[in-house]
């Protein structure tokens, strides 16, 4: 749940990209940068 709650909590501003969670059966999980276009950035989904 941390995990989930924590994506784009503290985006580096110098970088344009969003922020996933991967989660794989329940056992294991993590939060991944994705690097996107300035449109993408800008889009809140």
């Amino acid at each position: 749940k941390s995990q989930i709650l924590s994506i784009n909590m503290a985006n580096n501003p110098s970088r344009l990209y969003k922020e996933v969670w991967i989660g794989l059966g329940g056992t294991q999980s993590a939060v991944y940068a994705t690097e996107v276009s300035a449109e993408e950035y800008l889009v809140r989904p």
